[in-house]
């Protein structure tokens, strides 16, 4: 968990920090994820055990609301198409917006892992009675999206402009000079980021709108 969330802080201090050297802004950002890691992972599983299906999702919104809030300089909106969050935390310095976006959504589908903090949640999918499970990864995508600027503040490197933080639902606009999408992929090995620049994912998605997509650049 440690990677991706790294490189999500990366993201999130780019701009600040332009003139560092890469090798230390890496050092920093490393070693910013390994404080906020065993954060990251009680709310993955915190959101893995209690799923919701789309625009049902009252608990993890909360969830989300509430860890958002919790850091100093967040503004948190709640309600953004029903469910949607979003969080703006605005630096010490003029520059660009950046936004951060993830899903939340689980699946009607049955967990059947084992896993000590597996899904036993059922909830209504049309009509009828259906277990849930986050079988999509969209756990992962909340937990590394709130830990991304958790450690920002304790960071004391001074914002160069907002940072964008929420689960909105597609097409609530956003404004921003750049968008930064989480997914994971068991097509990657452990510790490998794999980045897809462009509008690729969002072309995508929008091919793809009638169904569930696995991950975005599918």
């Amino acid at each position: 968990m440690a990677k991706p969330l790294a490189a999500a802080l990366c993201a999130a201090l780019l701009p600040t920090l332009a003139a560092a050297q890469s090798a230390d802004l890496l050092m920093r950002a490393d070693a910013l994820a390994r404080e906020t890691e065993p954060l990251v992972i009680a709310w993955r599983r915190q959101v893995h055990q209690n799923p919701e299906l789309s625009y049902q999702e009252t608990a993890t919104a909360a969830m989300v609301a509430k860890a958002l809030a919790a850091m100093p300089g967040m503004r948190v909106k709640t309600g953004i198409a029903k469910t949607g969050v979003k969080g703006v935390l605005v630096g010490g310095k003029p520059g660009p917006v950046i936004a951060l976006r993830a899903d939340m959504d689980a699946l009607p589908v049955e967990e059947k892992t084992g896993l000590a903090f597996a899904s036993r949640v059922k909830a209504t999918w049309r009509g009828k009675e259906s277990f849930v499970a986050h079988a999509c990864g969209h756990d992962a995508h909340v937990a590394m999206l709130v830990g991304a600027p958790a450690p920002r503040k304790a960071s004391r490197v001074p914002g160069s402009g907002p940072r964008h933080a929420g689960n909105d639902r597609h097409g609530h606009p956003v404004r921003s000079r750049y968008m930064i999408a989480f997914t994971t992929s068991c097509r990657l090995y452990l510790g490998v980021i794999g980045p897809i620049p462009g509008w690729e994912a969002a072309l995508d998605a929008y091919l793809a709108a009638k169904g569930h997509l696995a991950s975005p650049g599918a």
